[in-house]
């Protein structure tokens, strides 16, 4: 399967909870899989100075990534295709 980075923009106030964020991707990865939608959350990493939160996910392609995403309204700003 290929990895995809998934961006999300997070507030700086009150400080953003990775542990929450992660649990949110997480749950989007489970809605999708309820949908035929073959998407593996990996990890979450947050850069608190950036506001931004990123979300690693396996799938087999960009559109099954963005299709979770929807399902689950994880808001982002991008999501592009990574090598690891």
């Amino acid at each position: 399967m290929r990895s995809f980075l998934v961006e999300s923009y997070v507030a700086r106030t009150p400080v953003p909870d990775l542990r929450s964020l992660s649990a949110l991707a997480e749950a989007g990865a489970e809605a999708g899989a309820r949908e035929g939608i073959e998407v593996r959350h990996v990890r979450s990493f947050l850069t608190p100075d950036d506001e931004i939160c990123f979300h690693v996910f396996e799938a087999p392609s960009r559109q099954e990534v963005a299709r979770m995403t929807e399902l689950a309204n994880l808001d982002h700003e991008r999501i592009t295709e990574v090598i690891e």
